[in-house]
């Protein structure tokens, strides 16, 4: 049961989730999506449900153990554990065990609670989170009538094993994207799902084709 109503969005705030394995684009894709935002006259936020889970690392890690992809499944020396082993034990044995719900609650608060809901849109805004892993931020999605993408790459490596990773391929997206391809295809492909994204927003009695 939802004990904290969410509150409805302003008609001009859109909202677009990423989910996908570890590697697969998220980040890039959030930037894209920013631009393309940007390009087409609108403000973009660019944020994740694991941004106070950086936060809170950045001041025990060296950043580039937290940034090097080459580095965050490596022991972090002087802790003995990897940055990814570190991230996850946070945000889930503490974050979703002992606090039920912390990261979806701080998201709502970061994007729509009183101090977002008191400054000025001089334009529409996209609200772009990605990192979307479990049901109850998608299901935070959908409360908000926005609009979740899965990523797609093969070339994807694996990383440790943890029910972080688990849980995406279940969730119930509104589109596939396929980021097998070049940055101008992914960029294309991400464009047609804002414009779907702002569609379904501003008439949600029409669907998507």
């Amino acid at each position: 049961m939802n004990d904290h109503p969410t509150p409805t969005p302003k008609h001009s705030v859109h909202l677009i989730a990423l989910t996908g394995a570890a590697g697969c684009g998220k980040d890039t894709a959030g930037q894209l999506l920013a631009s393309i935002a940007l390009a087409s006259n609108l403000d973009a936020t660019v944020t994740g449900f694991a941004d106070p889970i950086r936060q809170m690392l950045a001041a025990i890690i060296p950043m580039e153990y937290m940034t090097d992809r080459a580095l965050k499944e490596a022991p972090v020396p002087h802790i003995g554990y990897s940055y990814r082993a570190l991230a996850q034990t946070l945000g889930t044995d503490y974050g979703r065990v002992l606090m039920p719900g912390l990261w979806v609650r701080l998201k709502e608060a970061q994007l729509y609670g009183a101090a977002a809901a008191q400054a000025p849109l001089t334009k529409p805004v996209v609200h772009i989170v990605t990192d979307v892993r479990f049901e109850d931020e998608a299901a935070w999605v959908r409360r908000h009538g926005g609009t979740l993408l899965r990523i797609h790459r093969e070339a994807a490596v694996s990383v440790r094993e943890h029910e972080s990773e688990w849980a995406w391929p279940h969730l119930r997206a509104d589109a596939e994207i396929d980021n097998n391809g070049t940055l101008l295809q992914l960029r294309e492909r991400l464009a047609l799902a804002l414009v779907r994204t702002i569609t379904k927003h501003n008439h949600p009695d029409r669907r998507a084709a």
